[in-house]
Formats: C-alpha cells, sequence, structure tokens
C-alpha cells in the first residue's frame, strides 16, 4: 500500500485517537497533589488513606514515612510507614505513652518477587520485625 493510499484510507486511526503520555511502571494514574497530605507525597492513594487512618487512630503517637533501612547483601529498603503506638504500661496499669511499641507497615498492591525477597530478609535480621504488609480490598484493609 502506498502512503498516499493509507493517508487517505477511511480506517486511518490518527495519533490524536491515542494516549501519548508516557505510563508509569505500576500505572499510577492519580496526580501528585491528589497523592500529597500534610506536605508527604506518597507513592499510591492507599498508601495515603492508611497514613490518613493512622493519624486519626488515638494510639498513634508518631510516624516515621518512607524510612529507608539496610539489609544484608548491601540491600536498601523503603519501608512506607514505622509507626510508634501507645502500649500498656506496667508502672502505670494503662496504655501510656512512656513505652512505645513500633510497628513497621507496608502499603502493597501487588507484591513483586523483589519485595518477597526483600520482606524475607527484614523479617529474618532487622529489629523491627516482623513486617506488617497490608493491601485494600475493598473499603476495608486485608494483612498479606
Amino acid at each position: 500500500m502506498k502512503l498516499s493510499q493509507f493517508l487517505s484510507h477511511p480506517n486511518r486511526v490518527s495519533l490524536k485517537d491515542f494516549d501519548t503520555r508516557k505510563r508509569h511502571k505500576y500505572n499510577v494514574t492519580s496526580s501528585r497533589e491528589q497523592r500529597t497530605y500534610g506536605g508527604v507525597v506518597f507513592d499510591s492513594l492507599a498508601e495515603r488513606d492508611k497514613y490518613i487512618e493512622l493519624i486519626n487512630d488515638p494510639l498513634t503517637i508518631w510516624i516515621d514515612c518512607h524510612v529507608a533501612v539496610s539489609l544484608p547483601g548491601g540491600l536498601r529498603f523503603k519501608i512506607d510507614f514505622i509507626v510508634w503506638r501507645r502500649t500498656f504500661c506496667k508502672i502505670h496499669d494503662r496504655n501510656d505513652a512512656c513505652c512505645p511499641a513500633p510497628e513497621a507497615i507496608e502499603v502493597k498492591g501487588v507484591a513483586t518477587s523483589d519485595f518477597k525477597i526483600k520482606r524475607k530478609l527484614f523479617n529474618e535480621f532487622h529489629p523491627l520485625k516482623p513486617l506488617s504488609v497490608i493491601r485494600r480490598q475493598g473499603k476495608r484493609w486485608v494483612e498479606v
């Protein structure tokens, strides 16, 4: 087919019909403004929603976001949240902030093979083990 025949063909598709924007590796479709809360930009809307839920939890004392940790073999792993929560204090006989307990939380949509390896290394060697991995299922959070 000659170029002139192709250009005049009635079923020809133009480039205007295609979305020419570069797609993200994990198909993140929301804008940066939607994924931002309190000056922190999150990787996903689910991660942002979990952060808002943790802030509103009365047992939460402090939240560290996007904490990079070192794993054996020179691997680096970015944990979504380290949450410090009130725990039961035997001295004061109530839930108190005098001895908070840290919890490492990772929000995942899909568990990749790289993540599975890093999770096993984290749970084996890091002092904040175990890593709590959650994903959103409808309106609730499910442990993975």
